[in-house]
């Protein structure tokens, strides 16, 4: 119960760094209509030119993200693995380890599937941007929206992640390490 806790509340970082990302969009936008509406990106146009911009951002932003996500992945995995190695005794040491595996599997897993959801959402934003008439506030529009579908998405996938991997009863100091690790990060984003 304490790691779903824990990572409910990295899923709430997550949401807070996307909804950042929707901003730093707005913004974007708003300086590129008090300016010209063009950065001079390419030769299909004002709007194309804004949408590669705000695509350049999000990628930015993403590849962001997901460092830090590597980052939390690798300091979850070194707290389970150094608790791991103080509280267990020689007997239920590969129990121990399993789960250590177990847990960076999970995490890995979701860190790649954010990075695929990701990729395949800039890429489609690109091919709209590209093919479509749209004027410049219904292509800002689906911007947004899209930006918010992507955030429901990892909440969704870490969700079903959290609850596919079964927590034992014993691993308890495991789970207050693991809830104090991403306590202290989601402080420090916050």
């Amino acid at each position: 119960m304490m790691v779903v806790v824990a990572m409910m509340m990295m899923v709430v970082v997550m949401v807070m760094v996307e909804i950042k990302i929707i901003m730093m969009i707005k913004m974007t936008m708003m300086i590129m209509k008090a300016g010209k509406g063009s950065v001079g990106i390419g030769n299909y146009g004002d709007d194309y030119d804004v949408v590669v911009v705000v695509v350049v951002v999000v990628v930015v932003v993403v590849v962001v993200v997901v460092v830090v996500a590597v980052v939390v992945v690798v300091v979850v995995v070194v707290v389970v693995v150094v608790v791991v190695m103080v509280v267990v005794v020689v007997a239920s040491l590969i129990i121990f380890v399993l789960f250590t595996l177990v847990v960076v599997v999970a995490a890995v897993v979701v860190v790649v599937v954010v990075v695929v959801v990701v990729v395949v959402v800039v890429v489609v934003i690109l091919f709209i941007s590209y093919i479509s008439n749209l004027d410049r506030t219904k292509e800002h529009t689906s911007l947004i929206v899209v930006v918010v579908v992507v955030v429901v998405v990892v909440v969704v996938v870490v969700v079903v992640v959290v609850v596919v991997v079964v927590v034992p009863d014993q691993q308890e100091q495991k789970q207050r390490s693991l809830e104090s690790c991403v306590c202290s990060i989601f402080l420090i984003a916050v």
